[in-house]
């Protein structure tokens, strides 16, 4: 909330949703191969701020093909109130809520499906993640039911991990639509239609999101 140090305006959260192992895989490997075609280190990690255009674009183009979806909360931290600063964990447990509530809302488990996990990105601290993760727990048996018999929580470092790394680039996707930059490049074009869901909170009536080319 620095904003006079640099504090960045927005924050934005991005869930990654891969409907089994398979697919999670497949995305592995992909952003390993991209890896490798661009000619990087086996263990750099894809970061959207760290990037530039040209990888932007690639990483997009290569993995929109896969089979995947994700949902994009924004916190709009000038216009917040008081009330909803009040508390850290109450304002991230909202987010965390707000997100789970969207993934479910439009994502049908099947009946066979007998595993959920999710993986938070370690960035974040063991405190964040440990407040996060009984209320994800609690959430996601609520929402679908007893057909589920595991559910798996868990935090990674996002450097050993491509799912994460996507998710990542996601996020700075829509961060950087929002900030109204939209003609950067045209990767966000990409992946516009794997975003299945898109809050920003609070909004006021000046907030407009920049469009895509």
């Amino acid at each position: 909330m620095k904003f006079d140090k640099g504090s960045s305006r927005y924050f934005t959260l991005v869930a990654l949703v891969l409907k089994d192992f398979e697919s999670a895989k497949a995305v592995r490997v992909a952003v390993d191969e991209l890896r490798r075609d661009l000619g990087w280190n086996p263990q750099r990690e894809f970061k959207h701020n760290k990037t530039n255009h040209h990888v932007k674009s690639a990483f997009f183009e290569r993995i929109a093909a896969f089979d995947f979806c994700f949902h994009s909360f924004t916190l709009n931290k000038p216009d917040l109130q008081g009330g909803a600063l009040g508390s850290h964990d109450r304002l991230y447990r909202m987010v965390t809520g707000w997100t789970i509530e969207n993934i479910f809302g439009v994502t049908r488990v099947p009946p066979t499906t007998d595993h959920v996990s999710i993986v938070f990105d370690s960035c974040g601290g063991s405190t964040l993640y440990d407040h996060i993760r009984r209320h994800a727990r609690a959430e996601i048996e609520r929402r679908v039911g007893p057909q589920v018999r595991s559910v798996l929580v868990t935090a990674e470092d996002s450097q050993r991990e491509n799912c994460l790394q996507l998710a990542d680039m996601l996020g700075g996707a829509v961060y950087t639509k929002w900030n109204g930059k939209p003609s950067i490049d045209a990767y966000e074009k990409m992946i516009a239609h794997k975003c299945k869901t898109e809050r920003f909170w609070p909004r006021s009536k000046t907030t407009k999101p920049a469009a895509y080319p």
